[in-house]
Order: C-alpha cells, then structure tokens, then sequence
C-alpha cells in the first residue's frame, strides 16, 4: 500500500555460493502484451474483449442505487463528492459493525467459500478490531466500490455502464506513484485515493510533454545526443516547463548527477562479470525449504533478477534512445 508495484510469478532461488533472491519469468500478461505490440491476437483473446465488452451492459444500477437506499438513509445529506467520503469513511470505520463489513466484503467480491472460511477463522483468531488493519488492501478496494455506489445514489455518478469497468483502475492506485487518465471520471475520483505522495496527471497533458521531448531529441544529431546523454544519462534533462522532468525531479527524489550512463561506465572485464553473475543467477536452483515463494527479509536478499523479452522496435535497455534494432540489438545476428 505504499506505492511498490506487485510482481507476478516471482520463485525464491539460492545460488551455489549461498546467495538468496528472487527470479521472476516472464508473466503470461507481459507475453500477451508483446504479441499484440505486433498485432498478434489468439482467438480466445478476440473472444474476451467480445465479452468485455458486453459485460459493460450487465450492471443493473438502478436496482444497486434501491438497495443502498434502505440501508445508508443519512446519504441524503451527500451533496458532493467530498461529503460522500466523509460519510464513507464514518460508515466504513464504525467498531461495532466491522464484523457486517466484512461479510459484505466477501460478498461484494464472490470469494469463494473456503477463502472466506480462512478469512473469518484469521479475524477471530487475529483479534482484529477493524477491516482496515485486518485487510489493507481489500478494504481499500472495497471503500473503492462502496465510494462508487453511493455516488450513484446521490446522482454524482453517472450510470453509464462503462463508469463501473473504468472504476477498477483505481484498484492499481496503492501499488504506484503517479495515476494518468483522460477520463472524467477518473479525475473526479481519484484524488479521493491518492496518498499524499501520489499525483494525478491529465493523460493528455503528459502525451503532448512526451511528444515534444521526442521530436526534441530526434532532431539532434549525433553528438548533441551524446553531450546529452553524458550531461543527464537517461533522465530527462532539465526543463521546468517539463511534466515530465517536474514528475522525476519531484518523485526519484534524486539529483540528476546521481545518474549516468552507467553502460559507458562498465569496462570489458565488468561487462563480463556481470554477465557471468546474471547466468550464476538464472542457473539458481530453487530453495529447496519451501515450494512456494519464500518470504526473505530485505536485508537477506541479494539479488532480483527479472526476465523480459524486447522486440526490434523497443527502446534499448541501454538507455540511447534508439530502438534495439539500431543499437545493441545489431550485435545479434
């Protein structure tokens, strides 16, 4: 909850010289991703985003907006999106009903019966005394859609059926540091969410900055883009009218000589070192003391070792700016 991104498919693995980590493959979401940079789409692909699309029509919000209304009778005093969240959180945070809460949790979003059996045995054995401590996380998202019913009860939410799928981007909020959206909606609601240390950027606005940085470095030439590169490594340089730089500046909480071109900084024998310590990784067995990923404190891990797959026309890892085809990836043949 505090703005680390989830890793999918992470396997703990200690090498032989007794280094622990973690080794992430490729997710199946990352590989889908890649074939439809190319314009690839399996069949059962075309088939969900059919159905996506058709789910959009099955909310039935006017019986949802009946149903709040028997049970939340001091919503009438919501005027705006402000007072709905005050209300909300007055609601959600009464002591003596967190037990009913959680119930409506495990029904809000269908777990199955033998999740929910672990749930309850782990709040009654837990001593727990409200959602929020209990299940971070699932309480968020739940005063996420609860924020969203009630706003379509007092009628500041629309009941445009799309309004309820566009809702669960706000589900991805804890786990980043900015959220950037052309939708409406999202700009209404969001900052509702946002940790103070989160930004809302307009999805437009951070387009047209990143349009002209590139038309920017693409009409440098050669050496300009090395000063550049020298001067700033794969920052965005120094521009205060720069969403994007103002987001670096603000967010990486670091000086921009903190950052290099640290491939230019690696000499033929590191470069080797390296990649003999990467394969030493990659070859690392699985711990052999657990059979699902093991939890290791931070100060015990050594390495993170991530597989990704670039095709020709990404960016070079290395951070020139070119694509791969015409940078690093010409020395594969």
């Amino acid at each position: 909850m505090d703005g680390r991104p989830h890793v999918h498919g992470g396997i703990s693995v200690k090498t032989e010289s007794g280094e622990k980590g973690f080794r992430f493959e490729e997710s199946p979401e990352e590989q889908a991703i890649n074939r439809w940079k190319v314009g690839q789409f399996t069949e059962a692909e075309h088939i969900l985003a059919n159905r996506w699309r058709e789910s959009t029509r099955e909310f039935d919000f006017e019986a949802i907006k009946q149903k709040l209304r028997q049970i939340l009778i001091q919503s009438n005093f919501i005027k705006d999106f402000e007072g709905l969240n005050i209300i909300l959180d007055s609601v959600l945070l009464q002591k003596e009903i967190q037990k009913e809460w959680l119930f409506g949790l495990v029904s809000e979003f269908q777990l199955n019966i033998e999740i929910a059996q672990r749930t309850f045995l782990r709040w009654e054995q837990g001593n727990f005394s409200f959602i929020k401590e209990f299940a971070p996380y699932a309480f968020y998202c739940f005063k996420v859609n609860m924020f969203f019913y009630l706003g379509l009860l007092q009628n500041l939410i629309g009941t445009k059926p799309t309004n309820r799928l566009d809702l669960e981007y706000l589900y991805y909020l804890p786990f980043c540091m900015v959220f950037s959206s052309n939708d409406k909606f999202h700009k209404n609601i969001s900052p509702f969410f946002l940790r103070p240390d989160q930004l809302f950027v307009e999805g437009a606005a951070l387009k047209k900055d990143i349009t002209l940085l590139t038309q920017e470095w693409n009409a440098l030439d050669e050496n300009a883009r090395k000063e550049r590169k020298s001067r700033y490594g794969s920052t965005p340089h120094e521009n205060e009218n720069s969403i994007t730089f103002q987001l670096w500046q603000k967010l990486m909480n670091r000086s921009l000589s903190d950052y290099g071109d640290r491939e230019s900084n690696l000499n033929e024998e590191q470069k080797a070192k390296l990649l003999e310590k990467l394969n030493r990784f990659m070859e690392a067995s699985e711990d052999l003391d657990s059979s699902r990923l093991k939890s290791f404190e931070d100060s015990e891990i050594d390495f993170m070792l991530r597989k990704r797959t670039i095709s020709v026309e990404d960016p070079c890892p290395c951070g020139s700016g070119k694509k791969f085809k015409d940078c690093h990836g010409r020395e594969i043949s």
